[in-house]
């Protein structure tokens, strides 16, 4: 029994050290101008969207710098608006954070969002890049503004990559794909 008893707690330890071990490595996620989002069992989620049952998959939340803008990405794998069935669709949103009466609003930081290629490194690769700079108008003060809820609406881009795309290239390798989310922090002025 005793013998139980210490595999029990030894399972835990090792669990909680896995567990710390994640959070340490993900650090840099949160403090960082950049995403790396790995979307596993696309096409699952794909076929999801496409039925209409899960029309967007959201990222973890992230943090545009050490105590800046928190953040989630979104994407709606069979399109959205006028990118429905025919591109995926890819947004992003400003979520309530700790440090919002020390930020700068309306958010105006330019998001690039990439759609990775995952062709093997010794052959070119085929990224797909598009840029949205925030329009500061009255009409996206709810986009852009400090959040009076949990988190703002979603903008973004409706047509990312094409579908057809989506399945004669490589960013779809081992039913994961990769996106990636750079935020162009110069002009922000310093807490």
């Amino acid at each position: 029994m005793a013998i139980r008893a210490y595999q029990l707690l030894s399972e835990q330890k090792m669990l909680k050290g896995e567990d710390l071990d994640y959070r340490i490595c993900h650090l840099d996620v949160m403090f960082s101008t950049q995403l790396i989002w790995r979307i596993e069992n696309y096409r699952s989620l794909f076929n999801e969207a496409k039925m209409g049952k899960r029309l967007t998959v959201f990222s973890p939340p992230f943090y545009s710098f050490k105590n800046g803008y928190r953040m989630a990405a979104s994407i709606a794998l069979y399109g959205d608006g006028s990118g429905k069935a025919k591109h995926n669709s890819i947004f992003v949103t400003i979520l309530r954070g700790e440090h919002d009466s020390l930020l700068h609003w309306p958010f105006a930081c330019q998001v690039t969002f990439t759609m990775i290629d995952q062709k093997p490194s010794t052959e070119q690769r085929e990224n797909v890049v598009v840029s949205l700079k925030p329009n500061i108008t009255k009409e996206n003060r709810p986009f852009l503004g400090r959040p009076s809820g949990e988190r703002n609406p979603s903008f973004g881009i409706q047509k990312f990559v094409s579908l057809e795309d989506m399945k004669t290239k490589d960013f779809v390798k081992d039913d994961t794909c990769f996106v990636r989310v750079d935020l162009n922090i110069e002009d922000v002025p310093k807490i």
